[in-house]
């Protein structure tokens, strides 16, 4: 394979350039069409379009139109992109001196700088997606294809989000393997939701999601989001899954380091107004020798979505996995007890159902239906080496999720929007680190929105309302460790007080190229009842308060740049002390109150292709993390300040370059050191990954690759005693019918 790379690059990049320069101009074959809005069918200026794996390329003109001539006979892909809107690509046979005509329209995504403005009209069709997000929240929220899932041969869905403006990725090796966070908040952690559908308990299952059944990601880094169903000032992934405009077949294999295998099968296509998707894949490693890592998972994916007019739409998929996995052995300076923790799940099976619906009714109102059902079997197994036993322990859970939205057009310029959840999250025997302690609960929630555009001005005030019933809990760990919380008394038959929490956005545009964003979310949370600190006092109300405030200027040749500041406050926040104490009978554990706060700077910068091969991109994210200790505001040394992302894709006919770097400054950790030892370092390192992509076959869509991750053999560690496993190589095949 080598010596053929280097054959091309030395003769055949010259020879091929003469031949399809000779041949194209003979032929004077040519592809013609029209590129559109699909929401609002105004044509759009400036659009990208290009033949992949060629240089042949055009932009669209102020009549959406564009012409590329000197075309060769074969079959091509062409691929069309413009700033605001998801990407497209479509399958085309070019004839001897025959011109070919198309039309493409593209659906309108998160940045704001749709031509349709310009003449008055609104940039989000918001009867048309119920749940949209507030405009004021765009630089909150990052939008990742498939395409860049694709760039970056990202492997499941926490691989997806690595290069994320501020993506704080933890590896550790206990039951949830990966946690992600940003903007200096952990605990809780973000939630997740599947096609817009919130769930409470998901996150054992991300890194065993495939990549290849997503079609995009929406992370969501802000509190705000109120029609995302039940989610906590973390912020939300929102995953899509896989949909399909034509028939398309997809076949890939890889193997690499640690004898790991992956494969993956997808299919999907359209018939007429009914669209389908499906995969199935499995991955397997046996991971570093003696570290008890192996890991072998199958998972299936299925949809179905029927659309027999733009008023109206149903969709169902389904989620299945099996999977056996180990859990990591630590190393030093962790504690000694997890050296010798010879765990794994054994196996751990979860199945995932949706259910979703829009009816579009008139030019004023739409309602929107949302359902999802999970049931998820983790078997534990846990052995001794001191003892030589084996414990078995069964942690299954399931849950119930209804969301249902009304988007009502009171007049020109303005809608609002009234949203119902309902979840119910019931685990008989307890899950991970609460292991006994029974869990049912249900939680109901009611959010009314109201948005406004004045011009160049646009406006957003939200109200949300919830309150949960504990049928019963006992699970008040939050953090991996009961520490002394085990014997603590469950709450049976018991309601919570009512969270409270509004916000307010607004979204400037200045010109057509630069916009200012700006949201605030605030609210109250009250200590659940019976709480009490170790005064034996009620813990005082928490005061939550989360903004950022941003610019953003988009241009047609280099791209989007953003600039943001950022704010989440805690006053007051209510906290687990990890003591407890019995009253009548009753083990109950004691809170405590202080205040916390993360403010900094995000910005990033993502470039359009240049020179239809070129494609930079770069973020940074600042982050300041205080809290309170013995009266006074200090540093939270345990999350990094620095974090940045830069990458260089390079496309072309034959060979593909993709060079991707990460930088984590230094912090500290605590968890999982011995008692009584102070938190020791962690970070402070520089990943980098280069793929390489040889289109060995680009007109039957046949590509071989390679990918080096950590190529400079750092053993970083994002948690105490589980350091990276260091340089490795993957190989494989991926062929697209």
């Amino acid at each position: 394979m080598v010596a053929l790379i280097k054959i091309c690059q030395r003769t055949g990049g010259l020879l091929l350039f003469i031949i399809l320069t000779v041949y194209g101009s003979a032929l004077a074959a040519e592809i013609r069409g029209t590129v559109e809005d699909a929401k609002t069918s105004s044509p759009l200026k400036g659009a990208d379009v290009v033949l992949k794996n060629t240089t042949l390329g055009n932009s669209t003109d102020q009549n959406g139109r564009f012409v590329i001539s000197g075309v060769a006979e074969g079959r091509y892909e062409l691929l069309v992109s413009l700033l605001g809107y998801q990407s497209r690509s479509v399958k085309l046979t070019v004839g001897a001196e025959n011109a070919v005509s198309v039309s493409i329209k593209l659906p309108p995504v998160l940045l704001s700088m749709d031509p349709v403005w310009v003449t008055g009209a609104s940039y989000r069709d918001v009867l048309s997606a119920p749940d949209l997000k507030s405009e004021a929240l765009d630089l909150s929220v990052t939008e990742i294809p498939r395409v860049t899932m694709d760039q970056q041969h990202s492997k499941t869905l926490v691989d997806a989000m690595s290069y994320m403006p501020g993506a704080m990725i933890e590896n550790r090796g206990r039951k949830v393997k990966q946690f992600l966070s940003f903007r200096g908040q952990r605990y809780p952690y973000p939630d997740y939701a599947v096609d817009g559908v919130w769930q409470k308990e998901f996150l054992e299952l991300p890194y065993f999601f495939s990549s290849q059944d997503i079609e995009s990601l929406e992370i969501m880094r802000s509190s705000a989001v109120l029609l995302t169903g039940l989610s906590t000032m973390a912020g939300v992934v929102n995953i899509r899954t896989r949909e399909y405009e034509e028939t398309e077949t997809t076949a890939r294999l890889e193997y690499g380091s640690y004898q790991s295998m992956r494969g993956h099968l997808s299919h999907g296509g359209r018939l007429n107004a009914l669209s389908y998707a499906g995969g199935l894949g499995f991955s397997k490693t046996e991971g570093p020798e003696n570290k008890n890592a192996a890991e072998q998972v199958v998972n299936a994916f299925g949809k179905i979505k029927w659309e027999p007019n733009r008023a109206f739409y149903l969709q169902t998929s389904a989620f299945y996995l099996t999977a056996d996995r180990e859990l990591l052995l630590a190393q030093p300076p962790a504690d000694p007890a997890y050296w010798q923790k010879v765990d794994a799940y054994d196996p751990v099976k979860a199945l995932l159902l949706t259910l979703s619906s829009r009816y579009r009714m008139g030019e004023r109102a739409s309602l929107e239906l949302k359902a999802s059902y999970a049931d998820r079997k983790p078997n534990y197994k846990s052995y001794n080496t001191l003892t030589d036993q084996t414990n078995r322990y069964s942690e299954p859970d399931h849950e119930l999720n209804l969301t249902v939205i009304q988007a009502i057009s009171l007049f020109r310029d303005n809608t609002v929007r009234a949203g119902f959840f309902y979840n119910h999250w019931a685990a008989p025997n307890g899950k991970r680190f609460y292991y006994g302690k029974a869990c049912d609960t249900e939680t109901f929630a009611g959010v009314l929105m109201d948005e406004q555009r004045l011009g160049k001005l646009y406006l957003d005030a939200g109200l949300r309302w919830e309150k949960t019933h504990w049928n019963q809990y006992g699970a008040f760990s939050i953090n991996e460790s009961t520490k002394g919380l085990t014997k603590v008394t469950p709450v049976v038959d018991e309601w919570q007080r009512p969270m409270l929490m509004g916000t307010f956005g607004t979204a400037y545009h200045f010109t057509e190229s630069v916009s200012l964003h700006g949201h605030v979310a605030f609210g109250r949370v009250q200590p659940r009842a019976g709480a009490m600190t170790a005064e034996l006092v009620e813990p005082l109300d928490e005061k939550q308060i989360k903004a950022d405030l941003g610019v953003q200027k988009t241009s047609q040749r280099l791209g989007k740049f953003s600039l943001v500041y950022f704010l989440t406050r805690q006053d007051n926040a209510i906290a687990l002390s990890g003591a407890t104490k019995t009253l009548n009978g009753r083990v109950m554990e004691l809170y405590l109150n202080r205040d916390q706060y993360q403010t900094g700077l995000e910005t990033e910068w993502q470039s359009t292709w240049l020179w239809h091969r070129y494609r930079p991109f770069v973020n940074c994210t600042y982050v300041v993390a205080k809290e309170s200790s013995k009266g006074t505001m200090v540093r939270n040394e345990e999350y990094p300040q620095w974090i940045t992302a830069a990458g260089l894709y390079r496309q072309g006919r034959l060979l593909e370059v993709n060079l991707l770097g990460k930088y984590l400054s230094g912090f500290k950790g605590s968890q999982f050191l011995p008692a009584g030892v102070p938190p020791q370092p962690l970070g402070d390192f520089l990943n980098v990954d280069v793929i390489v992509t040889w289109n060995v076959m680009p007109q039957r869509r046949t590509q071989l690759f390679v990918e080096l991750r950590n190529v400079f053999d750092k053993k970083y560690a994002t948690s105490i005693g589980y350091p990276d496993f260091g340089r490795r190589m993957y190989a494989g095949i991926a062929k697209t019918w």
